[in-house]
């Protein structure tokens, strides 16, 4: 038994080294890439420790499992994460340096892929078995860090039950875990102009709606860092915030 034991830790050991060799040379090799790319690299390096897999829209240096779409249009998300618990999470992935990328992530992430997948103009597919999206979601290269953009000179780290006046915010982050604590005032606007979007979507579009699915950001909570979705979603017949450990 102690020598089964022995071997075991001996084959994860090993594994963990073969791994750590991988990622140091899929460090060398991302300095070739495009940004966008290389976002791509960092963000699952991150994550695939943490779920089931993590699918690309094409093959690439990593050799991943890849995904594909059935659509109107030829555009494609970057990413599709499988959750241990069976869930799966369109992501837009942006290089952070430029804003005007991230920004523009949110609008496709909400007109191109959001919108077509509520009304069943788009669908998903793993190994040609059609998939259900739980979410989708806009994540960059700093994700690991808590955030979406770029620090700037002129930052402001956002407490979001710093105002004792704000009861319905304290019991959002405190009591319902609706809400992040902490956000930079960059990822608050950003996300909250993308859940403002949503509203008046749904609002204008009651009946044209098929599938439902939240639309939101990824990125590790600012204290404790474990990734964390922060998504408006319809559970139990209403639309809401929700912050969830992925």
């Amino acid at each position: 038994m102690e020598n089964k034991s022995k071997q075991m830790k001996y084959y994860e050991t090993k594994k963990e080294e073969i791994n750590l060799k991988r990622r140091l040379e899929y460090s060398v090799k991302i300095g070739k890439l495009k940004p966008e790319e290389k976002a791509e690299i960092i963000l699952y390096n991150w994550l695939r420790p943490k779920v089931k897999e993590i699918y690309f829209n094409r093959k690439n240096i990593i050799n991943a499992p890849t995904f594909k779409t059935k659509s109107e249009t030829r555009e494609i998300p970057d990413l599709i994460i499988a959750t241990k618990e069976g869930q799966y999470i369109v992501v837009e992935v942006k290089p952070s340096k430029d804003t005007y990328k991230v920004t523009e992530g949110k609008y496709q992430l909400i007109d191109q892929y959001f919108k077509p997948y509520l009304e069943n103009k788009l669908k998903f597919y793993i190994e040609d078995k059609e998939i259900d999206i739980s979410s989708f979601v806009l994540a960059t290269d700093l994700a690991s860090q808590g955030r979406l953009c770029r620090p700037s000179t002129k930052e402001v780290l956002l407490d979001n039950i710093e105002d004792e006046l704000e009861r319905n915010k304290i019991a959002c982050v405190l009591d319902y875990k609706t809400m992040p604590r902490y956000e930079y005032k960059c990822d608050h606007d950003l996300v909250r102009d993308m859940f403002k979007n949503t509203n008046q979507y749904l609002k204008k579009n009651k009946g044209n709606v098929v599938n439902f699915t939240g639309i939101g950001v990824l990125y590790a909570d600012y204290k404790t860092k474990v990734p964390m979705i922060y998504v408006k979603k319809k559970i139990n017949n209403r639309w809401g915030q929700h912050y969830w450990r992925l």
